[in-house]
């Protein structure tokens, strides 16, 4: 039997083991959201390559004409899109090369330069002198209140006993004693010189900079504009490229027998393809390791609860045994998250790793999950190997004995847990 000093002993370090346990996951999770963030770019740079065999001269009737030939309206209508917004590129571009300002631009900029230093000097000591003199203990009220003037809200004997007139008073005579000046209409006068000059050298300095940014503006949107227009080609093949990889996948590679290079055409699709799945697995295998990671966070949550609990209470739960059944249901079974780690581990390296796109090519109906892993894992827990598989009952593969596994043990044994 157990008491609950020996279950709060084992729950310290059951506990501990989780938090080793969800520090694994976490990381791995990371890594793998890492890898498929890579995987993702050298598909997309795979699907341009795809474009490049398919359209080696890109240009909008080429696209067109090749979607005629594949029967792929969607080229056809890519062809219309890319062809308006070269139309469009071309006239935003004559549009600003023929504004006044942008011909201009030069030396309007450098009288922009001229007029902003001598203005910006004068904003910045008016601002200076300005915030200097609000600092002072009420004068921005006093100025308001017109103190010293016959506007000044309260005059004749009586202000004398007037709290608000005192106050005013003490305020006024310490800031005059502070400036070194006579009066505060001295004060005041200077005060409201400073606050124009800081409203009108301020709205010069800010229009200067406005019309300078406008001048930056339009010669970034130029050089924009012209860095995509000679992007167009790109553009082009690149969708070609993702629209006969998405096309192919769907139909059947055949497709691609239609263009001028099949046999390299279907070497890169394999790749887009490979790659396809690569981003699927690891997808579905961050689900599975949420999914554990969760299983792991409600067992910690339930048995950190009961710990607090006995702790919090210890004389209420002192007669409290465990028999070794219940001491069993409760601790002991950590180690399987590790090796669950493990698993997962091992899959991501493989399926990260694997590049070897032609075997891909060279079948004709197959499971990639298993030319990946080269057959030595199971993966039923992905929705697309189980139904596979399950419509394909003859399938059966056989390892590729002449490709190497990787380095570090990545290729993992058949498990079907």
């Amino acid at each position: 039997m157990h008491d609950v000093d020996d279950f709060l002993r084992q729950a310290a370090g059951e506990l501990a083991e989780h938090q080793a346990h969800q520090q694994r996951f976490e990381g791995l999770l990371q890594e793998n959201a890492s890898r498929l963030v890579e995987l993702r770019q050298r598909r997309e740079a795979a699907a341009a390559q795809l474009g490049q065999v398919a359209l080696p001269v890109a240009s909008e009737e080429g696209l067109a004409a090749l979607a005629e030939r594949l029967n792929l309206p969607g080229l056809k209508n890519a062809a219309s899109e890319i062809a308006l917004r070269r139309r469009n590129i071309a006239l935003r571009i004559q549009e600003i090369e023929e504004l006044p300002a942008y011909q201009r631009r030069e030396g309007r900029r450098l009288h922009i330069q001229q007029q902003l230093e001598e203005a910006e000097p004068l904003f910045n000591h008016a601002r200076a002198e300005l915030q200097r003199l609000e600092a002072l203990e009420g004068m921005r009220e006093l100025v308001e209140e017109r103190w010293g003037t016959p506007a000044y809200e309260h005059q004749g004997w009586l202000r004398f006993f007037n709290r608000e007139f005192l106050e005013d008073w003490r305020r006024a005579d310490q800031i005059i004693e502070a400036l070194k000046v006579s009066d505060f209409q001295e004060v005041a006068q200077r005060f409201q010189e400073r606050l124009e000059q800081t409203t009108i050298f301020g709205e010069t300095v800010r229009r200067l900079q406005n019309e300078a940014s406008e001048l930056d503006r339009l010669e970034q949107e130029r050089v924009a504009l012209l860095a995509e227009q000679a992007a167009l080609p790109v553009t082009i093949q690149s969708r070609a490229g993702h629209m006969i990889a998405q096309a192919a996948a769907s139909r059947g590679r055949e497709m691609v027998q239609n263009l001028l290079n099949p046999d390299e055409a279907l070497r890169v699709f394999a790749a887009v393809d490979g790659m396809d799945h690569q981003v699927q697995y690891l997808e579905e295998m961050n689900g599975k390791i949420r999914g554990d990671l969760s299983d792991l966070l409600g067992r910690s949550g339930k048995l950190q609860e009961e710990a607090r609990r006995y702790e919090g209470n210890r004389h209420r739960y002192r007669n409290k045994r465990f028999t070794p059944d219940q001491f069993g249901k409760r601790f002991g079974r950590t180690g399987r998250y590790g090796k669950i780690h493990d698993r997962y581990s091992r899959g991501s390296q493989t399926v990260y790793h694997f590049h070897e796109y032609d075997r891909g090519a060279s079948f004709q109906d197959f499971l990639w999950w298993d030319v990946i892993t080269d057959g030595r894992m199971d993966g039923n827990w992905i929705p697309e190997v189980s139904e596979w598989r399950e419509s394909h009952p003859s399938y059966t593969y056989t390892r590729n004995r002449d490709v190497e596994t990787l380095s570090g043990g990545f290729m993992m044994d058949r498990d079907d847990s």
